[in-house]
């Protein structure tokens, strides 16, 4: 259930699908309505309403909680994970796709769109679509029907333009032809370097730090970075359990119930496991005891972490729990207590980190010392993953992978378009290539020197790879230069 259920388990009058519909969430700080109050920007004379950009927004904001362990983010965090930009990057490419589909004269028949809007588990009881909850959850969300439906049409029109694009003509002789440039290619052995790591080597005294903290002013900076970052420096208290999940939707719920009743005369702390993957419709739990893992509060629907967290005793199972899915049986295997972060505890640690970072020389100093030895290390081909100095400037390394002409770096060090045709201009085996940008630096050794043998596909299925890879990149070209061509405005004083 760590899957399925904790996925399902948000609230649905939050998320009822991804990207267009609205959520009831307003943003602290966003009280500034100049201009439109209900458009946050403009793609040519098409509006981004302000309640798509909260949908969307909501979605993000729900898929980085996910990977941060159910926390939420701070504000610091939303910056760093450039939140608010991709919203609007993904709200502008949308648009753009249903420029196309308008140009294209693309329009999703009426049965389509209520075949679309049919299918949302949301809308359906017992089953089967119910169009007293549809109106129901629309009316609790603010929607109005027309302007659910509006979303729909759009969103299957730009799935359909998206579809289209992918699936541009393309001839024999071109794909041929791009076959032949992307046999160009080499061989090399890229490092990256984040300069930024490097300032944790920096030495800083204990001396150094009692007379930075002895500075009003400096303790004030250590209390304000000690504030924004307290959220993840806070240890969640956490629990273990299993469950025996027996589902509503089908049966119905006195079905469901009688079904859990006698189940749970049956478990006990020593069978539960075994009557679990007998009994349990999760289906991530089949085979693996019902085990949920360890979680978090807030990883799982209201009712089920009140009981394992609040009401039972570790050890013990529970009597049946009713959700929304249905009736559960809980086995609480383990809880871990939580732990607040305390200033007294951080201080000295972001005091050195403060120091660390004003130390610009040392820093300097730092940064060339690391890359004049990577280099030296690559021209020798001495560098390789179990390096010591991969450990000690924490370098991300991928060795001896090839670079075409066509797709550019396979690896987990990409380099853009420019980067790939700079390297094939000078072309010496041996030779290091560096590429400076903020503070990261990239290195890349041509190991083998350039292969020009063309490697023709001998089989119709790798024709047919390719040119599903060719129509998949012209789409992109195509939205990419329609967005250029495209006068996009954005109210910053609405999502700033």
């Amino acid at each position: 259930m760590s899957g399925n259920f904790q996925k399902k388990s948000s609230n649905i009058f939050l998320t009822l699908f991804i990207g267009l519909i609205v959520v009831s969430f307003m943003f602290t700080g966003y009280e500034s309505m100049r201009g439109t109050p209900d458009t946050v920007a403009k793609v040519g004379s098409t509006p981004i309403k302000f309640r798509e950009y909260q949908g969307e927004y909501n979605r993000q904001l729900s898929f980085y909680k996910r990977i941060m362990g159910g926390k939420d983010l701070n504000q610091a965090q939303i910056k760093q994970f450039r939140i608010k930009e991709n919203v609007i990057n993904a709200l502008v490419e949308r648009k753009i796709l249903l420029g196309i589909g308008e140009d294209l004269d693309i329009l999703p028949g009426s049965e389509r769109v209520k075949k679309e809007i049919k299918n949302f588990d949301y809308f359906k009881t017992n089953g089967k679509f119910d169009i007293e909850r549809y109106k129901g959850l629309l009316q609790a969300n603010s929607i109005t029907p027309k302007d659910f439906e509006d979303d729909i049409f759009n969103q299957e029109q730009g799935r359909i333009s998206q579809q289209l694009l992918s699936q541009v003509s393309i001839s024999n002789s071109y794909v041929k032809a791009i076959e032949n440039f992307k046999a160009k290619k080499l061989t090399a052995t890229s490092v990256q370097l984040d300069k930024d790591n490097l300032r944790t080597q920096i030495s800083v005294s204990n001396k150094e730090i009692r007379e930075f903290l002895a500075k009003d002013q400096n303790k004030a900076r250590v209390q304000s970075l000690f504030n924004d970052r307290k959220l993840s420096l806070d240890v969640p208290a956490t629990v273990t359990a299993s469950h025996i999940l027996v589902m509503t939707n089908d049966k119905g719920e006195a079905k469901a119930q009688e079904m859990i009743q006698k189940y749970a005369k049956e478990v006990n702390t020593k069978n539960f496991k075994s009557l679990a993957n007998k009994y349990t419709e999760d289906p991530s739990g089949k085979g693996k005891g019902g085990a949920l893992g360890t979680f978090q509060k807030g990883r799982m629907v209201p009712e089920f972490d009140k009981a394992v967290f609040e009401d039972m005793k570790v050890g013990s199972i529970s009597g049946p729990i009713k959700t929304q899915f249905g009736f559960h049986l809980i086995y609480l295997e383990k809880r871990t207590k939580g732990k607040e972060a305390k200033f007294d505890d951080f201080k000295n640690k972001l005091a050195k980190e403060l120091i660390q970072n004003e130390k610009t020389g040392d820093f300097e100093k730092l940064v060339a010392k690391a890359q004049d030895e990577i280099k030296a290390r690559l021209k020798s081909g001495n560098l390789t993953k179990k390096s010591s100095l991969v450990k000690k400037y924490n370098l991300k390394i991928d060795e001896k992978h090839e670079i075409n002409r066509f797709e550019g770096t396979k690896g987990s060090i990409g380099l853009d378009d420019p980067k790939v045709q700079g390297i094939f201009k000078s072309t010496s085996k041996g030779q290091v290539h560096i590429f400076e940008e903020g503070l990261k630096a990239t290195y890349v050794l041509n190991v083998s020197g350039v292969n020009t043998n063309s490697e023709k596909s001998d089989t119709k299925n790798e024709m047919k790879l390719l040119r599903n890879g060719l129509g998949n990149k012209l789409s992109r070209s195509i939205i990419s230069q329609t967005r250029e061509g495209t006068k996009v405005r954005v109210y910053d004083n609405l999502i700033q």
